[in-house]
């Protein structure tokens, strides 16, 4: 019978699907590159995993390895990282390197130039607040090394962290990072300078999330994605594990498994095979831990559980039946008991409250006591208040201020008679004063017009000669009177440019006609041409004959590969039958096992799958593949077969089955096998006789028959075109012929209209008495050269009159300066009449000036005399009111004054705190009945009575709530299995969804194993590749690492997803065999292998934070060296506290910049 699953079996079967579903598209995502992840051994047991269980010692002892995590999905078009093509470099960046011990220099950096990116340089920063820094200001850095030196809690790390956040954001509340906090002011932020080729970009940012500003080197605003291209597209990721990285990620090393890292990593890698075998790995290792895994969910896990359960469903249906009506009861009870221990929970929870509202309330009530005692102390002051007080203080003000101002106003007085004295005045040129003033403001005019003359003089001379000029130009005749005459009005001018185009748009309407029926003929002369030949090419040819011909030997070309395969897999299974054959003759069987049987057919399935994908690799051109994956299949599938024939013909340990009848079984079966053999060969010997191959034709001539078959394809396709083309030809050349004869009757027609219009046009030149030969464009240039004569003429008229007109006015302003001269008795000679009359007027000017100044001294002295007198005024009346204000207040002087507002200003103080204190205490009782009765309890002041209630309150409240918890757990736990009990299923539905269950589950296992056998036959296929291939980040790490190690390391290989490095003698050494500061050396050289691979995509700068002070004298000073190499082609920015290292720093790269920072006094 066949077994239908229930509902729940169903869902649990949807579920089941629905994970393997995301695990495969999971699975394809993660396949885009090959990635590390890391894993360190603890080398102390420790007492806890991560989840809060006690640890094994397996878990104490795991080891620290490198598992990829998926195949590469970037397929570059044949260019591969280079590794270091030398590992001794003489010059970098136009100096020496040092050499290392042993006469070896560091490794060669790769040159960065590169037209398709900018280097970008970190030229300084501005720290307005981050941690212990404020207002710090760095410029100018290099673009080589810079060192950043300081004691502890100089802020080096706080320095890290701002840069990245600068360039990448700063970690938000839910991030475990530290965001220092501005310990010494400033707003939290600041600025970073970038530079590159093209100027400085400034960056800008604060934790506030909108206070990003980014401005291009020529300060304008630039949009948040410029800054990601500014920077390469990388990540925050990428930028904090590889470029600017302290000890803590140098020595975890994380950033391998970074997805921006990873593609770096191996893109020059495994190729060709590999690619495609890593991602049948991960499918396949997908879907074994989607079947199987140690720890979590998974499907053979889901199905175990799901049979183990509907075992129980089964065997808890059968005493479901009567137990519901005692469940019903066992709920209500529940419910009541839960509720009432609600309400003794409510009840504790509120008598708490009282008490502690009481205890908060009690402080206010003792201080308003002490309050109302320090009043009963204090006399009122009734004639203070605060306009009083504030009115003394402006008095007293006013008073000083106006004692002030009237030192200030005598002073003034004097001064003010001192300088009106010091001034004199001549009478003599106040008569004159305002004829001099008119006549020297004509002065500049009459300069003016003095050089105006001599250019209209100039002027003159140059328009006649001009004139004269265009004169000659237009011909004989031609004058003055002539020009005024000449009509070259603008419907004249219209006239002729009219007939003009006119005739123009015959001539050219004609030329156009002319020139389509010559493109007409040529088109049809070449259309006729081309249909020759093509006629002549085709022939007499059927070329769907041809087509239907060549689809017929490829569907027989498709057969006989079909057949091949088929062929191949039915050889296997002969051999392996007739070794069965062989096996049962010969030696007695073994007793038949189960497991055999499954793994036979596990191998044979793995090695047709294999065999299809060698053919599927042949088919795509794959050839070294095919063969691997091809044979390995065959040779799985025919194991396969032989341990599942030899299992099917072992004979039972009771001797219930006879050998003979084995052993005719198993011929039986190879007769079989050979007649399938013989008819696929004669059905491959029929489709080769199709295509004229060989009986037994070879892959190269299957090969050979395909690539005939596409060209005699391809000929086809183009004589196809060629037909298609002759249709069109025809047609375009019978759409020509009939359309030349209407367009050479129309060219006839325009022709004879371009004779009319020509006899028209020199009639109209005769009429105007102009020369027969002139054209359209020699008219127009004759209407314009007796315009531009006519405007000679009139300028020069104008020249002539401005002349006459500015002579007139000279004269006029000779005669009064003359007359001027006369009545102030001077000289009037003609020579320095000009000189003589600016003389005059800087006299008279003088004395107006000298007068002026007098009058408003004199004025000055009056207000300074009303000045002081009011200062005087203004003392005495402040004088009067402040003796009222000190009356009033009770006080002989600003001392009196002082002590009775003080104590004023206490008495009130102590009035507002006792309001304060009693609205604090209704805010803590509440107001109504309850907080009057508490308002009385608190008069009592048993405050120890209080604490004890409290605090037996508190002790009773969490049995209650354990109590009331559990009969609500009891409560639901009754209700929830009530309702399962009640939707329970008969026995017959319980009993088939077990034995749906067991079934399926038995499926997985087999899956399981079938998976297991072939990803072990990939991955030993794919070692091979890895081991061959070694990605160029490990070529040029392992380059520094040697000369770093001075050669106690010769080299890095990685096996089995693990990182080993090879000593001098051979040995192979894992990364926990290293010391810890080899191991970080090892770490840093990777870091700098990274920074070579990614240097012509992501050129940016490195900053690192002591990580050399785990390292010995000699392999600082070799690191240092490497270091230095990098700032040839990187900006390398190192932050340490150790001065040992500044100095080697400093040897290894003589011109480094050295910035000491002080200590804050304040943790980094």
């Amino acid at each position: 019978m066949r077994c239908t699953p229930t509902s729940a079996v169903r869902a649990r079967l949807l579920s089941s699907s629905r994970s393997c579903a995301t695990t495969r598209r999971s699975i394809r995502r993660s396949s885009g590159g090959i990635g590390w992840t890391w894993r360190r051994r603890r080398r102390t047991t420790s007492t806890s995993c991560a989840s809060g269980t006690t640890s094994s010692p397996t878990c104490s002892r795991s080891r620290r390895r490198w598992t990829r995590r998926g195949a590469p999905r970037c397929r570059r078009s044949g260019r591969r990282s280079c590794p270091p093509t030398s590992r001794h470099c003489s010059v970098t960046s136009g100096r020496t390197r040092p050499r290392l011990h042993g006469g070896r220099r560091p490794c060669a950096w790769p040159s960065t130039s590169s037209s398709r990116r900018t280097d970008v340089r970190i030229r300084g920063w501005h720290v307005d607040g981050f941690g212990v820094f404020h207002d710090a200001r760095v410029e100018d850095l290099p673009s080589g090394l810079t060192i950043v030196a300081g004691p502890n809690e100089a802020g080096k790390s706080t320095l890290l962290a701002f840069l990245r956040g600068v360039l990448f954001g700063f970690p938000d509340g839910r991030s475990r990072s530290r965001r220092h906090p501005p310990v010494n002011g400033g707003r939290h932020g600041g600025a970073v300078v970038l530079g590159t080729d093209d100027g400085d970009w400034s960056v800008e940012r604060y934790v506030d999330p909108k206070a990003f500003v980014l401005r291009r080197p020529d300060g304008s605003l630039a949009e948040d994605h410029e800054l990601t291209d500014l920077l390469g597209h990388a990540d925050a990721g990428l930028f904090n594990n590889v470029f600017a990285f302290g000890l803590s990620e140098l020595d975890g090393f994380e950033l391998l498994d970074s997805q921006a890292v990873r593609d770096r990593v191996f893109s020059a890698g495994v190729v060709g095979a590999g690619r495609s075998a890593r991602s049948a790995i991960d499918a396949l290792d997908a879907r074994r831990s989607a079947l199987v895994r140690p720890r979590g969910r998974c499907v053979v896990r889901d199905l175990a559980d799901e049979a183990r359960a509907t075992a129980r469903t089964l065997v808890q249906a059968q005493a479901a039946a009567a137990d519901l009506v005692r469940r019903r009861d066992d709920v209500d009870r529940l419910a009541d008991l839960a509720e009432s221990r609600r309400r003794a929970v409510e009840a504790c929870r509120t008598e708490q409250h009282r008490l502690r509202a009481l205890l908060e309330a009690w402080p206010w009530r003792g201080r308003i006591d002490a309050i109302e005692q320090e009043l009963d102390e204090l006399e009122e002051q009734p004639g203070l208040d605060d306009a009083v007080v504030a009115r003394f203080d402006e008095v007293r003000a006013e008073l000083a201020a106006a004692e002030v101002a009237l030192d200030a106003a005598e002073l003034a007085l004097a001064a003010a008679v001192e300088r009106r004295d010091e001034l004199d005045v001549d009478d003599r040129l106040v008569e004159l004063g305002p004829v001099a003033q008119a006549v020297g403001a004509e002065i500049v005019a009459e300069d003016a017009r003095t050089e105006r003359l001599s250019e209209l003089d100039r002027e003159i001379d140059v328009e006649r000669g001009q004139l004269d000029e265009l004169l000659g130009r237009l011909g004989t005749g031609w004058d003055r009177a002539h020009l005024d005459a000449f009509d070259v009005s603008i419907p004249a001018a219209d006239d002729v440019r009219r007939r003009g185009r006119e005739l123009d748009d015959l001539v050219a309407d004609h030329r156009r006609l002319v020139a389509s029926c010559d493109d007409l003929r040529r088109r049809r002369d070449e259309a006729e041409a081309e249909v020759r030949d093509i006629e002549a090419r085709l022939g007499e040819r059927d070329l769907d004959g041809e087509r239907e011909r060549q689809e017929r030997r490829a569907r027989s070309l498709r057969q006989l590969r079909a057949h091949l395969v088929d062929l191949g897999t039915e050889a296997a299974r002969l051999d392996a039958a007739e070794r069965a054959v062989t096996g049962l003759r010969a030696v007695r069987p073994p007793a038949r096992s189960a497991s055999g049987a499954v793994l036979g057919t596990g191998l044979t399935a793995v090695g047709v799958a294999l065999v299809l994908f060698g053919l599927a690799a042949a088919i795509g051109g794959s050839g070294q593949l095919a063969t691997v994956l091809g044979g390995s299949g065959v040779v799985l599938a025919a194991l396969g077969l032989s341990v599942v024939l030899t299992r099917r013909t072992a004979v039972r340990p009771d001797g219930a089955d006879d050998l003979a009848s084995q052993v005719r079984a198993a011929e039986a079966e190879r007769d079989a096998a050979r007649v399938r053999v013989d008819h696929l060969r004669a059905s491959v010997r029929a489709a080769a006789l199709v295509l004229d191959l060989p009986e037994e034709p070879s892959a190269l001539d299957v090969e050979d028959c395909a690539a005939a078959l596409d060209a005699q394809a391809e000929e086809v396709r183009r004589d196809a075109t060629l037909a298609d083309r002759l249709v069109a030809l025809v047609a375009e050349r019978d759409g020509a012929a009939a359309a030349l004869a209407p367009l050479e009757l129309e060219a006839s027609t325009r022709e004879a209209e371009v004779e009319q219009a020509s006899r028209a046009w020199a009639a109209w030149k005769e009429a105007q008495r102009l020369p027969p030969d002139l054209g359209v464009e020699a008219i127009n240039d004759l209407f314009t050269a007796v315009e531009r004569a006519r405007s000679s003429s009139r300028r020069l008229h104008a020249l002539e009159r401005e002349r006459e007109h500015l002579d007139e006015e000279s004269n006029r302003f000779r005669a009064r300066a003359v007359d001027l001269l006369r009545r102030a008795g001077l000289d009037d000679d003609g020579d320095d009449l000009l000189a003589d009359v600016r003389h005059l007027v800087d006299r008279a000017a003088a004395d107006r000036d000298a007068r002026r100044a007098l009058e408003e001294r004199t004025r000055a002295v009056d207000d300074a005399e009303q000045r002081t007198e009011l200062a005087y005024d203004r003392v005495a009346l402040a004088r009067a009111e402040r003796t009222e204000l000190l009356e009033r207040i009770g006080a002989i002087d600003d001392a009196g004054v002082r002590t009775a507002v003080e104590r004023w200003r206490r008495r009130r103080e102590l009035v507002a705190e006792r309001a304060q204190a009693e609205a604090q205490i209704h805010a803590v009782l509440g107001r109504g009945d309850a907080a009057d009765a508490a308002a009385a309890r608190l008069v009592e002041g048993d405050v120890s009575g209080w604490e004890a209630a409290l605090e037996e309150e508190v002790q009773r409240m969490p049995d209650l709530e354990a109590a009331h918890e559990d009969a609500i757990r009891m409560h639901h736990d009754a209700a929830r299995s009530l309702e399962e009990l009640s939707r329970t299923g008969d026995v017959a539905e319980a009993a088939v969804a077990a034995a749906s269950a067991r079934t399926r589950l038995a499926e997985a296992v087999g899956e399981w194993q079938t998976l297991t056998a072939a990803r072990q036959l990939v991955a030993a296929t794919l070692g091979r590749y890895e081991r061959e291939r070694q990605p160029a980040v490990l070529a040029r790490a392992e380059a520094m690492f040697r000369d770093v190690t001075d050669g106690a390391h010769q080299g890095l290989a990685v096996v089995d997803g693990e990182l080993e490095v090879l000593d001098r003698r051979g040995r192979r050494l894992s990364v926990d065999d290293l010391s810890r500061g080899t191991a970080e050396q090892l770490y840093l050289c990777m870091r700098f292998g990274l920074a070579a691979e990614m240097a012509a995509h992501t050129p940016l700068p490195f900053v690192m934070d002591d990580v050399l002070v785990n390292f010995d004298p000699e392999r600082t000073e070799r690191m240092a060296a490497v270091v230095a190499d990098l700032a040839g082609a990187h900006q390398v920015l190192v932050f340490t506290c150790q001065p040992t290292t500044v100095a080697a720093l400093e040897a290894a790269s003589p011109g480094a910049r050295v910035i000491e920072l002080p200590r804050h006094g304040v943790a980094d």
